[in-house]
């Protein structure tokens, strides 16, 4: 049987919209690649192309899942409002009059 903590964390990732695969008998959980090289390294994921993942060991704690869970949210988040800063200056450099 899996220890709560790992049915927590792929809850708690999937509850925010990201897409997670558990293996059945081992405490890993797969999920999309955080797309910020410095979360990567923070966390010291293991990535391979798209996806990562992490090994619940036994002595993480439900409030170290929460501190990572809400880290790549807001990871998630730095990269989305940079790409739509990059959307909106691509737009006003190819129409200088589009604020006008």
């Amino acid at each position: 049987m899996r220890p709560d903590t790992i049915v927590c964390l792929q809850s708690m990732l999937e509850k925010v919209g990201i897409k997670t695969m558990l293996n059945e008998l081992s405490s890993t959980v797969v999920f999309e690649r955080p797309l910020e090289e410095s979360f990567v390294k923070k966390w010291q994921l293991a990535c391979q192309g798209d996806i990562a993942h992490v090994v619940v060991m036994p002595n993480i704690t439900l409030d170290k899942l929460e501190v990572f869970v809400q880290d790549l949210i807001q990871s998630r988040a730095r990269v989305s409002v940079a790409a739509m800063k990059q959307i909106a200056a691509d737009a006003r450099a190819a129409d200088p009059e589009a604020d006008a």
